[in-house]
């Protein structure tokens, strides 16, 4: 997980907080991807591609209904 571009924009004084949930939004990601998640084409949804700058720009940290359904289901599976 490389966090290299999670602190580039316009952060003003909350540049922690802003880093807190863009390092979140992607640990989430990288869960879904250890639970056979795959990107998804909501920009909102966590799994979305974190290389695009929606990806960043965005300080939500859940996933799309799609996404949340799969990640259920995979966790009922183990």
């Amino acid at each position: 997980m490389s966090l290299s571009g999670l602190t580039s924009g316009k952060a003003g004084g909350n540049a922690a907080a802003l880093l807190t949930a863009r390092t979140s939004r992607l640990a989430v990601h990288e869960v879904g991807h250890l639970l056979g998640l795959r990107h998804c084409v909501e920009a909102k949804c966590a799994m979305y591609p974190p290389w695009t700058p929606a990806f960043a720009a965005s300080e939500t940290v859940q996933l799309c209904a799609f996404c949340q359904d799969k990640c259920e289901q995979k966790l009922e599976e183990t």
